[in-house]
């Protein structure tokens, strides 16, 4: 069974669902350059309840997780994952989509959001699904269930940012470190602290991956260093963009005056497609106000190739 016929048989059982995919397709969209990068701007009101969704350890506790399976609405399909490395998953309709076909990947025990040992369940569903790009919330970084793993699927080339990593490869782009049978990049577009790995090998990027982690700050009290990933297949080639960053909300989220957002940016908005879950505020955003806010998620520091080669060698070291 195809992606796109898992999610077409789920939305002729599941009203609501089916309600928010169609709901797609009125959003209302627009272009601004922040950066060098073209994003989109969507303005979508049923994504309030995650743009403004409450992550805080006693907030997590008042609630039941929706993503275990208990507490999933009976109407909720799934497709079993079971990755090589053991963990399993669900696979599941996204009932609050960005894109078409919006999925939810859930590891089907209740376990905290953390990549550790689970990139390379990525990197398989990736070449499981190659129609799908695969992407994953830190859990101060957008996920809106920090508390149950998991990561989305959504079609390939719909994020501008990973339109824009593909189209680099198909200039002379070179690597800044080759491991292996896998190289590490660095963008510098759009905003700091993105990172490539390309592979023709899922262990290779993970061992690229793990050195690049190992490298980044790890900020205290959190378990892992902040990041957005996205990955995919491209060919025989494993892709995987690693966007560090500094915190999830921009003051502008907590703002009382005329700047106030409310936006919690995670992957999709890393990618380059800004949620806007409010329609004044949708109308008010200028690529000035909006290169703001990325500012204020984003690494302050950008590195020349040299640079982040000495990072990788001497480890650990800061992305600040």
């Amino acid at each position: 069974m195809t992606i796109h016929q898992f999610v077409q048989d789920q939305l002729s059982t599941w009203t609501l669902a089916a309600d928010n995919f169609k709901a797609l397709a009125g959003v209302h969209t627009k272009e601004m350059n922040i950066n060098g990068l073209t994003v989109k701007l969507q303005f979508n009101p049923a994504r309030m309840i995650s743009s403004a969704a409450k992550t805080g350890k006693e907030d997590l506790a008042k609630r039941r997780c929706f993503l275990c399976r208990e507490n999933r609405p009976e109407v909720q399909m799934n497709i079993p994952f079971p990755a090589e490395s053991g963990h399993e998953y669900d696979i599941l309709v996204n009932p609050s989509p960005i894109f078409d076909d919006h999925l939810v990947v859930a590891k089907s025990a209740h376990k905290p959001q953390e990549i550790a040992g689970r990139y390379v369940d990525m990197l398989q569903l990736a070449r499981t699904y190659r129609e799908c790009t695969f992407y994953y919330n830190g859990p101060c970084c957008g996920a809106s269930a920090p508390d149950h793993h998991h990561f989305q699927g959504v079609p390939r080339d719909v994020m501008p940012l990973e339109i824009s990593v593909n189209a680099r490869f198909e200039e002379e782009w070179q690597p800044i470190l080759s491991d292996g049978e896998a190289s590490l990049y660095h963008y510098t577009d759009f905003s700091t602290g993105i990172f490539i790995i390309r592979s023709s090998s899922s262990s290779a990027a993970a061992h690229l991956f793990e050195r690049l982690m190992a490298a980044a700050d790890m900020p205290e009290g959190d378990v892992e260093p902040r990041i957005n990933l996205f990955s995919w297949c491209s060919g025989e080639e494993y892709r995987t963009i690693v966007y560090f960053r500094r915190c999830h909300r921009s003051h502008h989220y907590f703002s009382e005056g005329p700047d106030h957002l409310t936006m919690s940016p995670g992957c999709a908005d890393m990618g380059g497609v800004f949620i806007v879950p409010v329609e004044a505020e949708y109308e008010k955003l200028t690529p000035e106000l909006l290169a703001e806010m990325l500012c204020e998620l984003r690494k302050a520091k950008g590195y020349s190739q040299k640079e982040v080669a000495s990072i990788l060698e001497i480890s650990p070291q800061t992305y600040n």
